[in-house]
């Protein structure tokens, strides 16, 4: 499972970095223990980052990217520097890993070389055949070895990734997943079962009311909220005597809904409760909602537990990377890195 992920995220940077910026691919942007740190190898760990961070402030058109990198900030620090630091670190991480996997004798054997050689026909085929291929790799600055090289250096990354596990070096307990999936219950939720008090800021038209009426039920909303969370109201009581609600007769025990079957803050919100708990009043186009989550139904452990592993066993690979090499010498040239426009 490791390599396949592994894999599939190197191909699908070819991909997404058609139409970057082109770069000379001999540019030097580092070192680690005297071995030289390439702009054609940095480029596929930014480009993630910079998806990453694209995603993370939910920015996609062109004009909100180019004002990002040159004007936003992130807990202080300019977004492009963050972007840059983040992939230098996790190049350097990478590169580490493939220094450790080599020094612990890992080689490319006949099978992987065949399966390397698969996965660059694939993606030949993928981006429109090999002239195509090559324009793509030339727009981020790398050759079809550059291109190679990485595959043979994911490659033995993986396979010595492997071996720790198998010889139980990283090892991950059913325990483990046990605990990482009860505290993230909430991400592995399927549907939800709700109630919720509508203040509308509707007519019966479907229509705006006045900013007036509008007003009054943001504060009508904040009032039976208070009273719920004092115990003046029970949530029910409130729901009965305030909720604008035209369903609630026909749902008086709530609303069951999985992803993408309500508006987003209600659904949102709802999926972020603990089962019980009422939230504070949200807003949305049809109103002041006040929810609480009467239950959750999840995806069974059994169902995700492969992909708990894989991702607590990632996390311990890191540490151990990053512990093993911790007194690799690492230099780092901020004269090339500073020009790099995002």
């Amino acid at each position: 499972m490791k390599k396949v992920i592994t894999v599939f995220v190197v191909l699908s940077l070819i991909v997404t970095c058609f139409g970057c910026e082109k770069a000379s691919d001999d540019r030097i942007v580092g070192t680690i223990q005297n071995e030289n740190i390439y702009f054609w190898e940095f480029s596929f760990f930014l480009d993630s980052v910079k998806t990453e961070l694209l995603n993370q402030a939910q920015i996609s058109s062109d004009e909100e990217i180019s004002e990002f990198w040159k004007n936003s900030e992130i807990d202080g620090v300019p977004a492009s520097d963050v972007a840059i630091n983040k992939a230098f670190e996790q190049t350097v991480l990478f590169k580490t890993k493939v220094l450790l996997a080599k020094q612990n004798g890992e080689t490319i054997t006949p099978d992987m070389q065949k399966e390397i050689n698969k996965q660059i026909a694939e993606t030949k085929q993928s981006v429109g055949g090999e002239s195509d291929f090559k324009e793509t790799l030339k727009s981020i600055g790398i050759n079809e070895s550059n291109y190679t090289e990485l595959m043979e250096n994911t490659f033995l990354v993986n396979s010595y990734f492997a071996k720790l596990v198998e010889n139980q070096t990283i090892y991950i307990s059913d325990e483990d997943i046990q605990a990482y999936y009860n505290a993230h219950e909430k991400e592995y939720r399927t549907s939800v079962t709700a109630k919720h008090i509508l203040f509308s800021i509707l007519d019966e038209n479907q229509n705006p009311k006045s900013q007036t009426e509008q007003e009054q039920a943001k504060q009508t909303a904040q009032s039976v909220y208070t009273q719920i969370m004092d115990g003046t109201l029970t949530f029910d009581q409130a729901m009965a005597d305030y909720s604008e609600d035209p369903g609630l007769q026909q749902n008086p025990n709530g609303y069951i809904f999985g992803k993408g079957e309500m508006t987003e803050i209600f659904e949102t919100t709802a999926f972020n409760l603990d089962i019980g708990q009422i939230s504070k009043p949200v807003l949305s186009e049809y109103g002041w909602h006040i929810i609480q989550l009467t239950q959750a139904q999840t995806t069974p452990l059994e169902d995700v537990k492969d992909n708990i592993f894989s991702l607590l066993a990632s996390e311990a690979f890191d540490s151990y990377v990053k512990d093993a090499g911790k007194n690799y010498q690492v230099t780092r040239q901020d004269s090339v890195l500073r020009t790099i426009s995002l």
